[in-house]
C-alpha cells in the first residue's frame, strides 16, 4: 500500500497492491517548511493510517540523515522528524524507518538542495551558502535498489536504518561541481554557518552484501549529479 503520490510513492509503486507493506510517502518534503499546519496534517494522516491498517502490516517511513546535523537541531523540520520517529517506534508493532540523505533524481521540486543549487547557478541568481555545511547524497535509483529488497526479504524490522553510502560532501563542493558542468560561476554569498556531521552506516553496510548491492565508487556523488542534470543543462542552452 502506498500513502502519497510524490517521488517516493512513485519510486516504490510496486508495493501499491501489497497490504503487508505500507509505504508512508505523504510527509512534508521541504526541509525549510515553517508552517505548523503542514506538519500537523502529516501527523494526523499518519495516525489515521496506523489506526486503519492491519496490525501485521509493516509501516515504512522516510526520515532524514540531517537529524545528525547539530546546526539544524532547532529547525521545525528536524524537530518534526524526531517526533514522528518516536511516535512510530512507540505505537507501531511492525515498522522500519529509513533516514535518507539528500536525494538526487529527475524531480523538479525546487525545494531540494540539489535542484536549488542548480537553478540558482544556471539562472545566475544570488543566494546564501553556509560555508561549513556538509551533506550526504544518494541517487533515487539506489534508494529503491537498497530499500526494496530489505522490505521483501525482511532483513531489518522494527529498526531505524541510516541510508548513507559514502562520506559527506561539502555543499560548497557541490556548488563548484555545478559551476564546472554548467560553465558559470555562482553568485553565492558565504556565511559562517553549518557543520560537518557523521552518520553511522555500520548496519547498512552489513546489509548490503545480503541484498546484492555493491559499495559505491569514489566519484559516486559527481556521477549521480551529472546523470540527472546533463539533460537539464542541454535544455537550458537550447
Amino acid at each position: 500500500m502506498i500513502i502519497g503520490n510524490g517521488l517516493m510513492a512513485t519510486t516504490f509503486n510496486e508495493f501499491s497492491a501489497d497490504d503487508s507493506v505500507v509505504i508512508f510517502a505523504s510527509g512534508v518534503s521541504n526541509s525549510l517548511e515553517t508552517s505548523n499546519e503542514k506538519y500537523e496534517r502529516e501527523k494526523k494522516l499518519l495516525r489515521r493510517t496506523i489506526e486503519n491498517i492491519d496490525s501485521n502490516s509493516t509501516i515504512v517511513y522516510f526520515s532524514t540523515c540531517s537529524i545528525f546535523d547539530s546546526s539544524l537541531n532547532d529547525t521545525p523540520y528536524i524537530i518534526h522528524k524526531k517526533e514522528i520517529e518516536k511516535y512510530i517506534s512507540n505505537n507501531v508493532s511492525n515498522y522500519i524507518i529509513f533516514r535518507l540523505p539528500s536525494v538526487i533524481s529527475h524531480s523538479n521540486n525546487p525545494n531540494t538542495l540539489i535542484n536549488f543549487l542548480f537553478n540558482k547557478i544556471k539562472r545566475e541568481e544570488s543566494f546564501q551558502l553556509h560555508s561549513n555545511a556538509f551533506r550526504y547524497l544518494i541517487d533515487i535509483e539506489d534508494v529503491y535498489l537498497i530499500i526494496s529488497p530489505i522490505l521483501k526479504k525482511k532483513v531489518s524490522t522494527n529498526s531505524i536504518l541510516n541510508i548513507a553510502l559514502s562520506s559527506p560532501i561539502r555543499v560548497i563542493d557541490i556548488v563548484k561541481f555545478f559551476e564546472n558542468i554548467i560553465g558559470k560561476k555562482s553568485k553565492c554569498e558565504l556565511t559562517n554557518k553549518g557543520a560537518r556531521y557523521n552518520v553511522n552506516n555500520t548496519e547498512l553496510l552489513s546489509l548490503l552484501p545480503k541484498i546484492g548491492f555493491n559499495n559505491p565508487s569514489s566519484d559516486y556523488y559527481e556521477t549521480a549529479i551529472y546523470k540527472y542534470f546533463k539533460n537539464k543543462i542541454i535544455q537550458y542552452d537550447i
